[in-house]
């Protein structure tokens, strides 16, 4: 059975730097439901602004890889429970990490990231660290 997981921005970003860590965990789970989150095109879009054209059309080129998940009706009503949920506790996390975990939450994903400071808040999110 593959696994799915959804590659959070700062990872996406080590892959594209070509950080061997990064590459390794990726190409070992390249077999399975990779994808990223509508809203990480958004932020690294952002950042390629002030970058090389280049830079931007390998960015263009590694989303042809993965598939994109959007923000649905499914999503929406998760974060809207995850907030609660982390409001409760007194535990919020930014708004675009809400999403991307309420994304993994709502289509049972692994999140690949290197911010385990936010998510680990989340509850019954599986994480994998890079």
């Amino acid at each position: 059975m593959r696994s799915s997981y959804l590659l959070d921005t700062d990872v996406i970003i080590l892959f594209l730097k070509n950080h061997p860590k990064v590459v390794g965990v990726i190409s070992s789970i390249q077999d399975q439901d990779l994808a990223i989150s509508v809203l990480s095109i958004g932020e690294i879009t952002e950042g390629l602004t002030v970058r090389s054209v280049k830079k931007t059309a390998g960015f263009k080129q590694f989303l042809k890889t993965v598939r994109i998940v959007p923000i649905d009706q499914i999503v929406a009503e998760q974060f809207g429970l995850l907030r609660h949920t982390l409001r409760a506790k007194n535990a919020l996390i930014g708004d675009i990490d809400t999403l991307i975990a309420a994304t993994c939450l709502a289509h049972h994903a692994i999140l690949v990231t290197n911010n385990h400071n936010h998510y680990q808040r989340v509850p019954n999110l599986k994480l994998l660290t890079p």
